[in-house]
């Protein structure tokens, strides 16, 4: 079974500092699919990484972008969600961007997001451009 770290939603609180959370419906689905979900603890760091077999990651749902709304958790997000787009990269290992998560996958590869009006449960246009990664700033 394949081992995919999927990140959380990030709450900040000045009494309790930082919580995470992530549905239970992730790990219902990634039974049904076959891999097995490890929650990324933002206070474990991807810097260890390497000492884990995993085999991909997803970005999932949550939270906004810093630039969008001036929050602590939003800004924590950001940076660490863009050490790991960076680490699974230079790996070359699968990446899975789900709503936010794609978003700043996007964002993070010079993609233009676009904000609109009633857009939940409505197709989607993505346009993508061959382009190489790699040679981008993360």
């Amino acid at each position: 079974m394949k081992n995919f770290l999927i990140t959380q939603n990030v709450s900040y609180n000045s009494k309790r500092g930082y919580s995470f959370s992530l549905s239970k419906n992730w790990f219902d689905y990634s039974l049904k699919i076959g891999i097995n979900l490890i929650p990324y603890n933002y206070i474990f760091s991807s810097k260890n990484l390497n000492n884990l077999r995993i085999d991909g990651v997803i970005f999932s749902h949550g939270n906004y972008f810093f630039n969008l709304k001036k929050k602590k958790e939003n800004y924590f997000r950001d940076i660490e969600e863009g050490k790991l787009l960076k680490y699974f990269l230079k790996k070359n290992k699968p990446i899975l961007g789900i709503c936010r998560g794609f978003q700043f996958i996007a964002h993070k590869l010079g993609g233009n997001i676009i904000k609109t009006k009633n857009h939940v449960k409505k197709k989607q246009k993505i346009y993508l451009v061959k382009k190489n990664f790699f040679k981008e700033k993360i």
